[in-house]
């Protein structure tokens, strides 16, 4: 992970992450979708690690073009351990299948607990969050009604 801006507050990064993930509201999902970085155009579609990714590159955070959700798991940052400590901008893991997905060695990612991640989104406060969610697309949602689909497994502070 990189930082590529450093001029704006805290308070300003979020309230930007939060503009640019909602200004995608209704995307469709596509699983495994990618962009050309180089031209700064928005994606048709997203899955939920391509979101992370557009979203955290227009605050100036760049997850160094890694499509996988356990990476930008185990990227640099603050790991919260409990929902009620969640502050907007913060990311939410949680469990997916077996698969691509939940590959890593354990003992030298997250301090050599099994924590299986395939999902993630970004907490916006009030109890939602926003995500690309298969079969769906990009959503807003209470953040329980997606842990009830959906086992949290990690979350994570970069900012």
């Amino acid at each position: 992970m990189k930082i590529i801006n450093l001029n704006l507050s805290r308070e300003e990064q979020v309230k930007k992450l939060i503009e640019a993930a909602k200004a995608q509201l209704g995307k469709p999902y596509k699983w495994g979708h990618n962009i050309n970085w180089s031209e700064e155009k928005e994606p048709e579609a997203f899955d939920c690690s391509l979101f992370i990714q557009w979203c955290f590159k227009k605050i100036g955070i760049w997850f160094d073009e890694e499509r996988s959700t356990i990476l930008q798991a185990e990227a640099s940052g603050q790991e919260v351990k409990r929902i009620e400590d969640l502050i907007p901008g913060d990311l939410v893991f949680f469990k997916g299948t077996k698969g691509y997905y939940d590959f890593y060695d354990k003992n030298k990612v997250f301090g050599g607990r099994e924590i299986f991640i395939g999902h993630v989104g970004i907490y916006c406060g009030d109890g939602k969050i926003i995500h690309a969610k298969g079969g769906t697309g990009v959503i807003e949602e209470d953040l329980l009604t997606s842990a009830a689909d959906k086992t949290i497994t990690f979350m994570k502070r970069y900012f």
